[in-house]
């Protein structure tokens, strides 16, 4: 908590910012007691914690997204590699059967 203090300068900054908005309101500041300052305290470590929580869902989301991602990349350099051993192999055959066309032709 108090590191985030230390960050934003000012916690009334902090209360400022997101409290007006409404979004958090345990956490608008309005003449609280000292029990109110500890849920108030409270209230911005379960903010903090779900805002981590969040994040590091997002990760792993994201990391398992990039491993099905690289998966399905290798599968497809897999198929164009195939398909491009069939075109060679076709190409070769064409190449071929127009050279025996062409000797055939040449002999009639």
């Amino acid at each position: 908590m108090d590191q985030l203090r230390d960050q934003s300068g000012d916690m009334n900054d902090f209360m400022q910012t997101f409290a007006s908005t409404g979004s958090f309101y345990m956490l608008k500041d309005a003449g609280m007691t000292d029990g109110q300052e500890d849920l108030k305290d409270d209230a911005v470590d379960l903010v903090i914690d779900a805002t981590r929580h969040i994040a590091n869902g997002i990760v792993e989301r994201t990391r398992g997204a990039r491993g099905v991602l690289l998966h399905e990349m290798q599968e497809s350099m897999e198929v164009l590699n195939n398909v491009s051993t069939v075109l060679e192999v076709l190409g070769k055959r064409t190449r071929d059967l127009e050279a025996q066309q062409r000797q055939i032709l040449k002999n009639l």
